[in-house]
């Protein structure tokens, strides 16, 4: 069979053109298009645009492949090693005397949030030198989770293989009503860098609008603290925005910052025949920069290098923490996993307790010392509540002596929710094209409230696969994390509870019904691939879409401010603890979250260390 062929309307559709920065007919240029190739698969496949595994479906591939005539493929888009960080030599972690030293500041957790608290904590400014430890589950995976594409066989790699190759010690395993399966995976890291280390590297900046009529306005947070004019400063100074393809100059953006961004090319022939339709269909347009007013389709921003010889993940580890491992106050305990900390007769922080290769371990604060949890939305309230802070009744079950009573710990649990379609393209070529994504209000909404993402990936079978998620950012709808066992190396349990029965589900049945009517007007043959999307009614019932609507593990809220944190991330009831994660945010972020939480934990800790506040 030709694979090449044109099927009907192909060949206008493919006589479309774009401006600049708009889509224009591509350049059909070989070279270049293996070049733009080469670095779309680097950047294509991770956890948050692939919590899809086409190995899953290799017999439905198969079966497509025979029906159409295809024989296997092979294609250009192969992995290269990368060099390592330009920090990675300088590491020095600290394996043994922990008891004997004390600490101004203690960190726990050395994920996205945590290595750049700890980092700015641990800054020299203005002659004050910090004691620093931060103490993590994972280790430094910078050799080999630091780049795209990663070839470590047990780190998920940017191919068809997806984070479910992520070994067990790297999942959190959760039960609990209200999930689509009863047990889920959560790939949450446990490496340095967290989430920046694994997943997605999505780098979207909320639009300004967010902060100062959600957060300040309805949420009720400090017009002072949490403007957008100053979280626009935070997230300004963390990053280094580049388009290397179309030289395209972003306003009021960062170019300076220690986490570079790439937009992804968008000048690509497969783009040139997804594109238009797309607009058409669900009434947008062609957003130039996402973060400077969302609304419309855009190609996704990655914190990556900005040119083929630099592809390697920004994170807020490599290019923050580990480059201040070196200097004598900052000290990092890989494979150590926080117990408890332990308050005095006055509710003062004191010490921490952790487990490292099976043997307890005690760190000691210094007087006024602090200790900044930043374990994620799963474990944060976690720790808290095995160190006796959250719901007395709670705790009491387990033998936990109540420190402080705050029946919100672990409680207004928010994430995304998606439905997903993978469709085979039969008609393209087998290769893959940059993600897409676009934002967009649902009818009688005022608010950015839905994401289309999606993104075609190559099989190898002589067809492409195209993933679409419809997105749900945002609802009222709210999970909890609790206890399951008073072992604190136990998975916490964990209860979602999300409910598309009200107007969350009016809403995302509206957009995956859209997504229908886009796929249809395609002008090219598209078969089913993964059966959750075979025999949808149109529009789709609630019936249908929430058996298999699943979390995103874009997860925030679970010690939310106002709830159990103050606006300095202060733990309240408590002296000495404080929490600087995606769980304090009060809200969900309307975009991938990551910048969101950098963001907002660089705005706490310039709080807590005002000498070197950055924002």
């Amino acid at each position: 069979m030709n694979n090449n062929k044109l099927y009907p309307n192909q060949k206008i559709i493919k006589q479309v053109t774009r401006k600049r920065g708009q889509f224009r007919k591509y350049n059909n240029n070989t070279t270049q298009m293996k070049t733009v190739a080469f670095l779309v698969l680097f950047i294509t496949l991770s956890v948050a645009m692939n919590g899809v595994d086409l190995g899953k479906y290799s017999g439905r591939i198969k079966e497509i492949q025979e029906e159409f005539g295809f024989t296997e493929t092979a294609t250009n888009e192969q992995q290269q090693a990368v060099p390592k960080s330009k920090n990675y030599q300088a590491s020095h972690k600290k394996t043994g005397d922990f008891g004997s030293t004390y600490y101004d500041f203690i960190v726990v957790g050395g994920g996205a949030a945590g290595s750049l608290v700890a980092s700015q904590l641990g800054e020299i400014a203005n002659g004050n030198s910090f004691k620093v430890l931060v103490l993590d589950k994972g280790s430094d995976d910078t050799d080999n989770m630091d780049f795209f594409p990663r070839t470590d066989p047990n780190i998920p790699r940017a191919n068809t293989q997806s984070v479910f190759d992520l070994p067990v010690d790297r999942r959190y395993s959760l039960e609990g009503p209200g999930m689509s399966y009863s047990r889920e995976d959560i790939f949450a890291g446990k490496t340095l860098g967290g989430g920046f280390s694994v997943s997605g590297s999505g780098w979207q900046v909320q639009d300004d609008s967010f902060y100062d009529d959600v957060w300040v306005g309805k949420e009720g947070l400090s017009a002072n603290l949490f403007n957008s004019t100053s979280m626009r400063q935070c997230s300004t100074w963390l990053e280094n925005v580049s388009d290397p393809f179309s030289g395209y100059s972003f306003t009021n953006r960062g170019d300076a910052g220690p986490i570079k961004v790439m937009r992804l090319d968008q000048n690509d022939p497969t783009l040139d025949l997804l594109v238009p339709q797309f607009l058409l269909t669900f009434g947008t347009s062609f957003n130039e920069d996402s973060g400077h007013g969302q609304e419309g389709l855009s190609a996704f921003h990655r914190n990556i290098g900005h040119d083929l010889n630099d592809l390697r993940r920004y994170s807020s580890y490599t290019e923050l923490l580990q480059p201040l491992e070196s200097q004598s106050n900052v000290d990092v305990v890989e494979r150590a996993t926080v117990t408890k900390i332990e308050f005095n007769q006055n509710k003062v922080a004191r010490k921490v307790r952790f487990v490292k290769d099976g043997i307890s371990h005690i760190a000691r604060l210094k007087r006024n010392g602090k200790v900044i949890v930043t374990a994620g939305p799963l474990i944060s309230p976690q720790i808290l509540m095995l160190s006796g802070v959250g719901p007395c009744d709670h705790l009491d079950e387990f033998n936990i002596e109540c420190v402080h009573n705050n029946v919100e710990v672990g409680k207004n649990y928010l994430d995304h929710f998606e439905f997903s379609f993978i469709t085979a393209l039969i008609g393209l070529p087998d290769q893959s094209a940059p993600i897409m994504t676009a934002y967009l209000k649902s009818p009688g909404s005022n608010e950015i409230d839905t994401e289309i993402a999606w993104v075609v990936l190559p099989t190898g079978a002589g067809f492409p696969a195209m993933l679409t998620q419809v997105i749900a950012l945002s609802q009222n709808t709210t999970g909890e994390i609790k206890l399951q066992s008073e072992d604190p190396l136990a998975d916490p349990y964990f209860s979602y509870n999300y409910d598309l029965t009200g107007p969350d589900g009016d809403k995302f049945v509206h957009f995956v019904g859209k997504v229908q009517d886009w796929h249809n007007t395609l002008p090219f043959v598209k078969v089913p691939i993964q059966p959750l999307s075979c025999g949808l009614s149109n529009p789709p019932t609630i019936a249908e879409i929430t058996p298999n609507t699943h979390p995103y593990w874009h997860s925030t809220s679970s010690a939310k401010i106002g709830k159990v944190v103050d606006e300095q991330g202060k733990v309240m009831g408590v002296e000495g603890v404080y929490v600087m994660d995606s769980s304090v945010l009060p809200t969900l972020a309307k975009t991938h979250p990551a910048a969101t939480i950098l963001t907002t934990a660089l705005k706490l800790v310039g709080q807590l260390r005002p000498d070197n506040a950055k924002c």
